[in-house]
């Protein structure tokens, strides 16, 4: 029976990943939560976010109405809307059955990876993942038919879609709507131009895993979901159809392979091939020619008006970023990450010797691409330390980012801040001060602020309205100005100047295409930065005394993130190819940039959030805990029906379990449920106790053979933090079977990953006692330690070294090693190899 049970958990985790809160970390169960309910939506958020949840009622009806329309299906309930701010990153993640989550936080990451040029962060997010309710969701014909004896999660067909097509459909869709997505960015068509300039392209079958796998090599898995697939979509509707995609989905969700198979299987090129007309391989071949068609003429435009020469410096590939240059013009230093290396800040010469690693910055969002939160390191102006970013885990339940500084001499840490919410750091030429981007709670907009490093005080420096986004900013060598780019509601990218004073605040630039990484050169006569121009990202620089501009490159991929020489000859940056991010440098000769004319818009202010005329009410998870799931269980030894069900909040979830075993004509019945909880009140117990994240589990469970058991846990979580998670777990169980068996348990598990460069440890560890009272008043004891330790061997390839150590005591039954499938597993030996009880 539990082998049922839990088989079936397994497939229903997979369909949900639960709930959608639980695909980050978990919600605080101490704030205060409310909802908003509409026709269609719960729009469930905690105080300070009154404004925004008003918002998000109303995009969400129209979302809904905008689906109905494009998909030709409804969904059949209330969506779960969850507005949290947790983290300094702005993300969205849904489950089919309900769930949306979307975090506030205006961090880097809307503008600079998606589309600048999309209207409105918020939009976006709650636009794709109820997209994806819709899209994953929707049934017809065969599943359609079945849904109602079968339930949703083995009726869920169009789960089993390729990841390009469950990321590409919602953002295709998204640019169609407000003309901007991924589906016609400038960085997303970078990645394709380069594929068809070095007639390097992407397999369909290995764009078809999605972010489940990650290959080897460049792209990520994730990349090839929501990047490739947002232009893998667009390609379909232009060459077979505004209703390629609904079909697709139709065809695929009266398929019978998946239902067999839980969606583990699929033969998706008879689906392409019913419709769209065309197999897979005619498929591929008309994807690359459309390609050719979309980039070709781009690449001849480029070649024929001169390409920019520049020189690799870093034979490392994958994921190079944000380049800085040492005081003394020796190195730069810059960020690294790929699939054989830990995340590190490392430096190299100018002339591309000394390629050395110099700290580890742990990296704990591989979920992402690699990596969306990327530090950018700088260099104090004495040259004997590396300031940086980077995210920490708090209260088990928050990531928010700090300053730091690495001693180059000592080689250690200092951690400047706690809870600063920063990003982008830059040193004042004085080397006493240090100006930086400042996450505010609850949406509103980031600010700039000073840390002190004498005073160790933060002080705030200047406030920009609701609605804008600090997105990267550079102080002039007189420390007289600020160079900074701003993103704002509707779409606007643009390159500011700030007096240091705080005085006036110039736009610089005023149109819709994307302006980033400002740069100053060591006279301050010249502002370097990146823009997506033209439809290529190029470095373009502004003259300061006339304001006049130039085009600084020409490139057939991307130029990023310029930094200039201090002695004003060279100019490292980031660029492109089909291997991922590759740091670069060139000549620094105003001489040779090209003028240009910016034509500037009128940037319409942003009148703000809509005022919504919705009463609240307290959040109840009761509310919410109907069962969300039903999946028959056709057993013919052993017919049953699981239940699912928990809150939008992932504070609450269950699963129930009834069958009935046909050779003993007994009830089989197993009932899971368990509880996030929080103390209430505000003094030293409360506050330890909600810090640990405590959660009661209770197990109940009647078997064929007549046995019962119930069980009780609480479980701590005493450390989550990045690279390290550890809980501890203490309960009782009685046992109804022959007897009555009270036992008491205790259970610690450890998980820890570090390393460095090449390096990469692990280990797992886990320690678990159960203490029975037997007949006889006589103590029975099950003890297992168990620990598990990997290393990958620095040998530049991917590799693993692995041992298990296991160390066990069973007063009860027999332990036994040896066979395949036993709980103590030995590959290459029998079964019972080893029968003892120690």
């Amino acid at each position: 029976m539990r082998f049922a049970l839990y088989s079936l958990a397994l497939v229903c985790m997979g369909a949900l990943g639960f709930s959608a809160s639980a695909q980050f970390l978990d919600l605080d169960p101490t704030l205060d939560w409310s909802v908003l309910s509409t026709e269609h939506f719960n729009i469930v958020y905690h105080e300070g976010l009154e404004s925004i949840a008003q918002e998000a009622a109303l995009v969400s009806e129209e979302a809904f109405q905008f689906w109905v329309r494009e998909l030709k299906y409804t969904v059949p309930f209330q969506i779960n809307i969850i507005l949290a701010d947790p983290s300094d990153f702005a993300v969205g993640a849904a489950n089919p059955f309900g769930d949306v989550i979307a975090s506030v936080s205006n961090a880097r990451v809307f503008n600079e990876w998606l589309n600048p040029q999309n209207p409105s962060w918020l939009d976006d997010v709650l636009y794709h993942e109820i997209g994806h309710v819709f899209d994953i969701m929707k049934a017809s014909g065969l599943s359609e038919s079945l849904r109602p004896w079968l339930g949703p999660v083995l009726t869920l067909n169009n789960s089993s879609k390729p990841g390009t097509l469950i990321e590409g459909i919602p953002i295709y869709f998204e640019f169609k709507r407000s003309g901007a997505s991924r589906s016609n960015s400038s960085r997303d068509a970078m990645y394709l131009r380069a594929e068809v300039l070095e007639n390097r392209f992407t397999r369909l079958d290995q764009m078809g895993v999605g972010y489940g796998y990650d290959p080897p090599h460049w792209p990520s898995g994730y990349m090839l979901a929501h990047d490739w697939g947002a232009w893998f979509a667009r390609f379909i509707v232009e060459r077979y159809g505004d209703d390629a995609l609904v079909k697709i989905d139709e065809i695929n969700a009266d398929s019978l392979l998946p239902i067999l198979t839980f969606g583990a299987i699929n033969d998706f090129g008879s689906v392409f091939k019913r419709a769209l007309g065309v197999s897979g391989q005619e498929l591929e071949q008309a994807w690359r020619d459309w390609l050719k068609v979309q980039f070709e003429p781009q690449i001849e435009k480029i070649k024929s008006e001169g390409v920019t020469t520049s020189r690799k410096l870093s034979r490392l590939e994958y994921w190079n970023n944000d380049p800085a240059w040492s005081p003394d013009g020796k190195f730069i230093y810059y960020y690294h990450k790929d699939r054989l290396r830990e995340a590190a800040i490392r430096r190299i010469r100018p002339d591309g010797g000394e390629d050395q690693f110099v700290f580890v910055v742990p990296f704990e969002l591989e979920f992402f691409r690699p990596p969306f939160f990327a530090p950018a390191p700088q260099i104090s102006p004495d040259g004997t330390s590396v300031l940086y970013t980077r995210h920490e885990i708090f209260d088990n339940r928050y990531v928010y980012a700090d300053l730091y500084l690495w001693d180059l001499e000592k080689k250690e840490e200092r951690r400047l801040t706690e809870r600063a919410r920063a990003y982008n750091p830059v040193f004042f030429h004085d080397g006493t001060k240090i100006l930086f981007a400042q996450q505010r709670p609850d949406g509103r907009a980031p600010m700039l602020a000073v840390y002190e490093l004498g005073t160790e005080r933060i002080v705030p420096f200047y406030e920009f309205p609701d609605g804008t986004l600090i997105d990267s900013f550079a102080i002039s060598p007189d420390g007289t100005k600020i160079a900074l780019t701003l993103w704002k509601m509707g779409g606007y990218q643009d390159l500011y100047l700030l007096t240091a004073d705080g005085s006036q605040l110039t736009a610089l630039t005023q149109d819709k295409p994307g302006d980033f990484d400002p740069d100053w050169s060591p006279d301050g006569q010249y502002i370097l930065f990146s823009s997506e121009r033209d439809g290529v990202y190029n470095l373009y620089a502004y003259r300061v005394s006339d304001g006049q501009f130039f085009k600084v490159t020409n490139v057939l991929t991307g130029a990023f993130a310029p930094a200039v020489s201090p002695d004003g000859t060279k100019i490292a940056f980031i660029s492109y190819s089909t291997k991922g991010y590759e740091l670069h440098i060139m000549d620094y000769d105003p001489h040779s940039w090209k003028p240009v004319q910016l034509a500037r818009e009128s940037i319409p202010e942003w009148a703000g959030w809509r005022t919504g005329v919705l009463t609240a009410k307290p959040y109840n998870a009761k509310d919410f805990l109907a069962p969300r799931l039903w999946v028959p269980i056709p057993n013919p030894v052993q017919p049953a029906v699981l239940l699912v069900g928990f809150d939008p909040l992932g504070h609450h979830d269950y699963a129930f379990y009834a069958g009935l075993d046909s050779p003993t004509r007994q009830p089989v019945l197993a009932f899971d449920y368990s509880m996030e909880f929080a103390l209430k009140g505000r003094g030293w117990f409360a506050e330890t106790v909600n810090s640990l994240s405590p959660r009661f589990i209770a197990h109940l469970e009647h078997t064929a053979a007549s046995e019962s058991i119930v069980r009780g846990e609480i479980e701590l979580t005493t450390s989550r933090i990045v690279g390290r998670m550890q809980t501890l777990a203490f309960g009782a169980q009685l046992r109804q079977a022959e007897q009555l068996t009270l036992s008491f348990l205790v259970r610690y598990r450890e998980s820890l990953e570090g390393g460095g460069d090449l390096l990469r440890i692990g280990r797992d560890l886990e320690m678990g006692a159960q203490f029975a009272l037997t007949e006889g008043s006589r103590w029975k004891m099950r003890l297992q330690i168990r620990q598990q330790e990997s290393m990958q061997l620095p040998l530049g390839f991917e590799n693993r070294l692995s041992r298990l150590t296991v160390l066990a005591r069973d007063d009860f039954e027999p332990l036994s090693v040896g066979g395949l499938g036993e709980l103590w597993s030995l590959r290459g030996f029998p079964k019972d190899f080893v029968k003892r009880r120690r």
